[in-house]
């Protein structure tokens, strides 16, 4: 795993990290690459996990698009059901 990247705020501290690794569970014929963010707060323990092809990036700007793009779908998905 790589660590790549931390950060704090001064009213609550966040402590937030990005890992890359290979994983392969039974039912997947090939090692696909995890993108892992971490953040550690007094509110607990938040992780979250994302399964990308991408090897060009690192692990906090593939999680980031990925974020985007969810969020993007979830707008396009209100605007229809709306409408």
């Amino acid at each position: 795993m790589e660590r790549v990247h931390g950060s704090e705020s001064k009213d609550n501290v966040v402590i937030r990290r990005y890992f890359r690794l290979n994983y392969k569970i039974q039912s997947w014929k090939y090692e696909q690459r995890v993108i892992a963010k971490i953040e550690v707060s007094a509110k607990g323990t938040n992780i979250r996990l994302v399964v990308t092809k991408n090897k060009n990036n690192s692990p906090e700007t593939i999680y980031k698009r990925y974020c985007k793009r969810g969020e993007m779908e979830l707008w396009i998905r209100r605007q229809v059901f709306q409408s």
